[in-house]
């Protein structure tokens, strides 16, 4: 069955990314604030790891989300981020629910439940400045060196 979201996503793709999913992703929140004042959640699926081609692969068979790195932190590797967020995230989550563990199972219910809510009540944001302002702040901060 070919997803419309995601026509990549069938068969052995979809299993090989749950299974990437399960071990090294991140199904989170981040909380916003909207212009009107109102406070609402956007939904994220992230994984970040030191394999960089492994994390373009996660981008092109999902064919959404943008990746980020290298970081570097102090005794660290340089590490990549897939970033997945809103209505995309939403859309993945549901499709990967039926095959995640039963943790991650009830942590992906929490997070489409809540966005749910947001999108019941209006409370939604297009914008994508403030997430681009973060990214910035986080490249300067774990830039690695150039050679």
């Amino acid at each position: 069955m070919v997803v419309p979201d995601f026509p990549y996503l069938y068969g052995s793709n979809l299993s090989w990314l749950v299974g990437v999913l399960e071990g090294e992703g991140c199904f989170l929140k981040q909380l916003k604030i909207h212009p009107s004042g109102n406070k609402y959640y956007v939904l994220k699926v992230k994984v970040a790891m030191n394999d960089v081609d492994t994390v373009y692969k996660i981008s092109h068979l999902v064919g959404e989300g943008r990746v980020f790195g290298p970081y570097c932190k102090k005794d660290y590797h340089p590490y990549w981020e897939w970033n997945l967020q809103n209505t995309n995230a939403y859309s993945l989550m549901k499709l990967v629910l039926p095959m995640m563990s039963y943790r991650r199972s009830r942590k992906i219910e929490e997070l489409l439940s809540i966005y749910e809510r947001n999108k019941e009540e209006g409370i939604t944001n297009k914008s994508r400045n403030a997430s681009r302002i973060m990214v910035e702040n986080n490249r300067r901060r774990y830039a690695c060196p150039l050679p």
